[in-house]
């Protein structure tokens, strides 16, 4: 592929001039003539100049040569989000992991697609196109806890992938290429924000971090830094001196050990599964008040779906990799739209209880129930009970549709255009649960499977509980209630709340 490092580019020539390959043409006499003096419209419907569009620039065996190193280094990114989203403790860390695994999926899908508009099949997608690059990150893979990865991410990663795509940007020809040029117009702005977003949180973590933290963060970024010239900058194109690599951490851990425990930071009550929001939004006769706050903390606590989530994915397409058959990279674009969609569920929760002056982090966020389908139940029967689930939220009466109507009975703006989306995501979500029932065989099989999964974990639940006691599983309700809306609630019938594991599916 014919790309220039930044050494063997001409000196005193502009970037574009740099990536045409005979030279930018000068605008000619022709050029001029053909303009419409009393109408002068833009040429080429504004794609570009006549000038800019006399550049070559990249053929397509190059393009897809560089659409596909993106690609990798997207997946490869997506790996890191999936295999740290549920061990990072810190909310806003675990939210954003949820958002920008979306991203990047999505990165990766319109990079697949290019590449398959360009004659190039087969596209072996899950070829490794460079052995520097993969060992660059699969090292970044290693980092260790949120300092490292916001460190491998946002100070190493990402900045080296956002220079690849300007250089892209820069070496194609507009016109012949304007598909290409649109997806990287997106993505740059999409990678821009997520380096802005992790710069911040790395930098107020950091604000906070002690000296020997402060060292290892600056030792891990040196150390990935070594990794990424050895294999040339993310283009291959900058190969560094034969200098001797650091030591990697793949060699200690051959098999990347994953943590899908999920953790929640100092601020939040995450082992307590005293939850009667879960009952009290579906009982009618309870004040509208009282059900719509229900259901609000209901929303805040969706981040246990994306941490059932993460291990879904990560092991269903583990599972298909040794099978030989690798998962079609919809299946992960799907699932990390869902992932984003439920941890934005869960902002809603958080932005209407700061938008009303109540402390979010008073409501116990437990993770029993991501925990319990993560340790007692298969990646399949895990997707089944959220298949489950979702198909219980649809009927009108009971699920997302009464969802809503509580929303407008209280005659809250904000609650109403909050359960108006979140009704409109489960919707699709129901859809993007084909992905079990395909590989279920059937509905049928996908909802037996998901019940029975479902049964199992909240049994469980309510034997760990009653083995604990008060004592870790405080009643919390009460008190919540008369703090945020002065309202000092009726007591929760016990025999309601041992029997109904799922209330949305009764009247």
């Amino acid at each position: 592929m014919a790309v220039q490092s930044k050494r063997d580019r001409p000196r005193g020539r502009s970037a574009e001039q740099n990536w045409t390959g005979n030279g930018a043409a000068a605008v000619s006499p022709l050029h001029r003539r053909l303009g419409n003096p009393e109408s002068p419209v833009p040429e080429l419907g504004g794609v570009c100049s006549y000038a800019d569009a006399a550049r070559p620039g990249l053929d397509v065996t190059e393009t897809v040569a560089l659409l596909k190193r993106h690609n990798w280094v997207e997946t490869r990114l997506t790996d890191l989000f999936l295999t740290r989203l549920n061990s990072t403790p810190e909310w806003e860390v675990k939210g954003a992991f949820s958002l920008h695994l979306w991203l990047d999926a999505e990165h990766a899908k319109w990079v697949r697609e290019r590449v398959a508009e360009l004659r190039h099949p087969p596209h072996r997608f899950e070829q490794v196109p460079d052995p520097g690059l993969e060992a660059f990150l699969q090292e970044a893979l290693r980092s260790r806890d949120t300092l490292e990865v916001l460190t491998a991410v946002y100070r190493v990663i990402k900045p080296a992938l956002l220079d690849a795509y300007r250089v892209h940007q820069v070496a194609i020809n507009p016109l012949a290429d304007q598909p290409t040029r649109r997806i990287l117009r997106f993505i740059v702005l999409e990678e821009e924000e997520m380096i802005e977003w992790g710069e911040q949180a790395l930098e107020s973590l950091l604000s906070t971090a002690s000296d020997e933290e402060k060292a290892r963060v600056s030792a891990w970024e040196a150390h990935l830094r070594a990794y990424l010239a050895a294999a040339g900058g993310l283009l291959g194109t900058e190969r560094s001196s034969e200098e001797q690599l650091p030591a990697s951490r793949a060699t200690a851990e051959p098999t990347l050990q994953v943590d899908w425990i999920p953790r929640r930071d100092s601020r939040l009550e995450s082992d307590n599964n005293e939850f009667p929001p879960h009952w009290v939004y579906a009982q009618r006769e309870r004040p509208v008040k009282e059900r719509m706050l229900a259901l609000i903390c209901k929303r805040l606590l969706e981040m246990d779906v994306p941490e059932m989530m993460a291990p879904i994915i990560w092991k269903t397409r583990e599972q298909a990799k040794k099978a030989g058959k690798p998962k079609q990279w919809v299946y992960t674009a799907d699932m990390a739209r869902q992932v984003w969609d439920e941890a934005r569920h869960s902002m809603l929760g958080e932005a209407w209880l700061v938008a009303h002056g109540i402390d979010w982090t008073q409501v116990p966020l437990n993770v029993g129930f991501s925990n319990g389908l993560n340790t007692l139940a298969t990646p399949d029967e895990a997707h089944a009970a959220l298949y489950w689930i979702e198909q219980g939220l649809m009927p009108r009466t009971t699920g997302k549709g009464y969802e809503y109507d509580v929303a407008n009975e209280d005659g809250n703006p904000l609650a109403v255009v909050f359960q108006d989306f979140d009704w409109a995501d489960e919707v699709l979500h129901v859809h993007i649960g084909r992905h079990i029932v395909e590989a279920l065989g059937s509905r049928k099989e996908a909802e037996r499977l998901g019940e029975e999964a479902f049964g199992r974990v909240m049994e469980a639940r309510r034997r760990r509980q009653a083995e604990e006691g008060e004592e870790k599983h405080r009643p919390w309700w009460t008190a919540f209630c008369e703090t945020a809306i002065g309202l000092t609630p009726a007591p929760l019938n016990d025999e309601v709340m041992a029997s109904q594991d799922a209330p949305w599916k009764t009247e």
